[in-house]
């Protein structure tokens, strides 16, 4: 998961990587710097608010339906991935309960806290998955390359820059599609999934497993400094525009990129992959630093006052990461597949509160105590 595709379009300087690896493997590419968390992060716990409890009441349905979808770690390795586990086994049941509002929320509030760091305010953006034309072989249309799973067959081409790793003759036997579309191009690369639309009417799903590790470079600001578009006005409409109007100088800006990544193709039944396993579910999924947020972890987002409501439940998973969530205020929200998803993505850029939904009983392991 990355800076998130609403700062790709507000900066397009450094955005979001995320990647969901066959068969669990995490590459460590895909991760944020190393982080060392607070040696004591979690300052206090405080009770459910009733708005927050009607809000997952009112959206039991949907929220019990995502939880399906999450990985079930069978043995967390961590005390916090453990109680991340307790949690979402004790909500599910909850929600399966056959309660009126009243009764369920004074279960939930009875039951369960929200946990926060001393400074809860975080800042929030979007990402989705990708839908783009593509084809599996390369032609004159086709002509940017998807590379595939390349850590065991070709993995010195994760230790140069794009241009340098592309221009190997065997790149051509690596890559598992093309595409036509320089622009769609780099947001593939920027939002990890995509599900390619290829000439002969079937799709092909896919997700990043590795990348090169270099610093990114995103297509927005590199066509700014090329003087194909405004840097103070961009949004993804005036980026793409500029990128149909001037394909000569999008093509240059997505090589003058120096990071890549390796996608694998996945089982469409199973798309798109989350961490360690399961699905991505809209509105419900997100993207987190794993030194401050266990995978697994529930989270509250509450809007702040003056703020547009954040799209989505009022809690979330965290079943994602990225190169570019860092630390414990950066989180990138997914909003589902398609152009609507991609619009709100684009569009999502703001603050909000937030705590990791928790069994009361795991206050004291927390070290933690319920605020007056």
């Amino acid at each position: 998961m990355c800076l998130g595709f609403a700062l790709f379009v507000a900066s397009c300087v450094s955005v979001g990587e995320r990647g969901s690896p066959a068969e669990n493997r995490l590459d460590a590419s895909l991760l944020p710097p190393a982080a060392t968390p607070d040696v004591s992060p979690w300052k206090r716990a405080r009770l459910v608010s009733r708005n927050d409890a009607v809000a997952v009441f009112a959206r039991r349905g949907e929220i019990l339906a995502a939880l399906a979808r999450v990985a079930k770690n069978a043995e967390p390795r961590t005390d916090a991935t453990r109680f991340a586990l307790e949690t979402r086994d004790a909500l599910t049941t909850l929600l399966s309960e056959s309660l009126g509002e009243a009764d369920f929320i004074e279960a939930l509030q009875s039951r369960f806290v929200c946990v926060e760091h001393e400074d809860p305010f975080v800042r929030c953006t979007g990402y989705a998955t990708i839908e783009a034309s593509a084809s599996r072989s390369r032609d004159a249309q086709f002509r940017f390359p998807l590379i595939g799973d390349i850590r065991a067959s070709a993995p010195d081409l994760l230790t140069v820059e794009r241009r340098d790793a592309l221009s190997d003759a065997r790149v051509e036997s690596l890559a598992i599609a093309w595409m036509a579309d320089a622009f769609d191009w780099a947001l593939v690369e920027t939002n990890g999934t995509a599900l390619l639309r290829l000439r002969d009417g079937s799709s092909l799903p896919v997700s990043r497993v590795a990348t090169n590790g270099f610093a990114w470079r995103g297509i927005g600001r590199a066509m700014a400094d090329l003087g194909a578009i405004d840097p103070g006005g961009m949004t993804i409409s005036t980026i793409r525009e500029a990128a149909r109007d001037r394909p000569d100088l999008a093509e240059r800006a997505a090589y003058d990129n120096p990071r890549f990544v390796a996608f694998e193709v996945c089982d469409l039944n199973e798309f798109p992959p989350a961490l360690p396993s399961g699905r991505l579910t809209a509105d419900f999924s997100c993207a987190a630093d794993p030194a401050h947020y266990p995978l697994g972890a529930l989270l509250f987002f509450s809007s702040l006052q003056g703020e547009a409501a954040l799209p989505g439940a009022p809690i979330r998973c965290v079943q994602d990461v990225g190169g570019a969530i860092q630390g414990r205020d950066r989180f990138d929200l997914y909003c589902g597949g398609g152009a609507s998803a991609l619009q709100t993505a684009g569009e999502l850029h703001q603050r909000a509160r937030v705590s990791m939904f928790m069994l009361r009983s795991a206050c004291a392991e927390l070290g933690v105590s319920l605020a007056d």
